[in-house]
């Protein structure tokens, strides 16, 4: 018989920064790589959004690779809203 390993510790959360222009409905989400603080498997995030703080979150797009850490709205007409990210290995 062979022994598996199991991964049952998840990442840590990224941290975000959210940079945003009312008047061209631009937002741009940036966040760590945690691969570089607190994980060294992480494999995708998985990027959510809501538009109120009562509402549940959608998600908004996977981004594959733990070096994909930004993602870009363009034109929005509200760009307000809350955002979540999750590190995924």
């Amino acid at each position: 018989a062979c022994a598996k390993a199991e991964d049952v510790t998840p990442p840590c959360a990224p941290s975000m920064t959210i940079v945003s222009d009312c008047i061209t409905g631009f937002v741009n989400i940036i966040w760590n790589n945690v691969n570089t603080s607190c994980a060294n498997d992480v494999v995708k995030y998985v990027l959510y959004k809501k538009d109120t703080e009562s509402s549940d979150f959608v998600l908004i797009d996977t981004l594959y690779g733990a070096g994909s850490t930004t993602f870009n709205f363009d034109n929005l007409p509200e760009i307000a809203g809350c955002f979540a990210v999750s590190a995924i290995d």
